[in-house]
């Protein structure tokens, strides 16, 4: 008897085959190529915050923009690699969210108290100030929600249009980037995603009934609208 273990995630559980250890040179190379592009990513995102910390001083919103990076990051390759998301990182894109919310309402002098550079409040990257760091916290809240109440409508209507971690991804983003981000955010992921998706289809890789992640896709357009 082959031996089995569940691998739990929001909304679904997957039992994956302890001996599927011979993988085919195609999933490899996938595998490789999914490998590096996340460590390029992480390389990115250190370096930025390295920037923000040389030219504007480190600062609760470079943090808060510095750990959403890396749980979009760590989301866009395990959804790659298993079309899955676990519940820590959604939970952790959440708790981010909930921290840029609450900093917003109790006001953007706190951050003075955490700045290297006294005489900055907020953090500066290519010399200008991210517009999402700005907003208020009904602003915040409204982003949570614009994309995430129409994409849950619609897994339910349709079911399998969108996995439950899309859903609550855009609820964590949407705390930290508000409506306007967020909307942009997602329209980027579907273009990508509907483009690549036809490319698919054209060259013969994807079936019309085969489906593609589209967790990778959202995090891209997060990153997007945060830097």
């Amino acid at each position: 008897m082959k031996n089995r273990r569940a691998y739990f995630i929001v909304g679904d559980s997957r039992k994956l085959d302890g001996n599927n250890a011979n993988e085919n040179p195609r999933s490899v190379a996938r595998l490789v190529l999914i490998a590096v592009v996340g460590l390029v990513a992480c390389a990115f995102v250190i370096s930025m915050f390295m920037i923000d910390a040389r030219h504007g001083g480190v600062n609760l919103w470079s943090v808060i923009r510095f750990a959403a990076a890396c749980f979009l990051i760590a989301i866009a390759v395990e959804d790659a690699m298993t079309k899955e998301i676990h519940d820590v990182l959604l939970l952790g894109l959440a708790l981010v969210g909930i921290c840029a919310l609450l900093l917003s309402i109790v006001g953007h002098n706190v951050c003075e108290l955490f700045c290297f550079d006294s005489e900055s409040a907020l953090f500066h990257f290519g010399f200008t100030e991210p517009g999402w760091c700005m907003i208020g916290g009904d602003a915040r809240i409204v982003g949570a929600l614009c994309v995430s109440l129409p994409m849950l409508a619609i897994t339910l209507i349709w079911s399998g249009s969108f996995g439950s971690g899309d859903v609550f991804m855009c609820i964590g983003a949407g705390l930290i980037l508000g409506p306007a981000l967020t909307l942009y955010s997602v329209a980027i992921a579907m273009v990508m995603a509907g483009v690549l998706s036809a490319a698919l289809l054209l060259f013969g890789v994807l079936k019309r009934t085969d489906s593609i992640p589209f967790g990778p896709f959202l995090s891209i357009g997060f990153l997007l609208m945060l830097y």
